[in-house]
């Protein structure tokens, strides 16, 4: 009977550690756009993705859901997290296979930008 019990609270407790990303997270326009500026990506480049940062909002339910909301058009994936500590998370998308890293500060994190050498910054509203 203890040992159940001791399983159910480690399992409990794993699971609020994971779903620290649960909640709504809002693209940071100032923190992604230091980052852009400092890319080696063309200057034209800059510009034309600099419009980009600050409209994003994912919203990421029970460790599982995603979803992206960009200027009203939702789009949902399903995901698994496949390592984290208490810096960073690094979720799989279920439906492509593609890994991606969240690295914690503050109440926000910084995912690179696949393929673009630089990262983008969400916020917890």
């Amino acid at each position: 009977m203890k040992f159940l019990l001791c399983l159910a609270l480690t399992a409990l407790s794993f699971s609020a550690q994971a779903c620290k990303l649960d909640g709504k997270w809002k693209s940071h326009k100032s923190r992604s756009l230091s980052e852009l500026y400092g890319s080696k990506l063309s200057d034209d480049r800059k510009i034309k993705m600099s419009r980009l940062f600050g409209q994003m909002v994912v919203e990421y339910k029970n460790c599982q859901v995603a979803v992206v909301d960009f200027e009203g058009i939702k789009t949902e994936y399903r995901f698994q997290i496949v390592e984290e500590s208490s810096s960073f998370v690094v979720i799989k998308d279920l439906s492509t296979g593609d890994l991606s890293r969240m690295d914690f500060y503050e109440k926000c994190y910084s995912t690179p930008v696949k393929g673009l050498g630089f990262n983008e910054h969400f916020c917890k509203e």
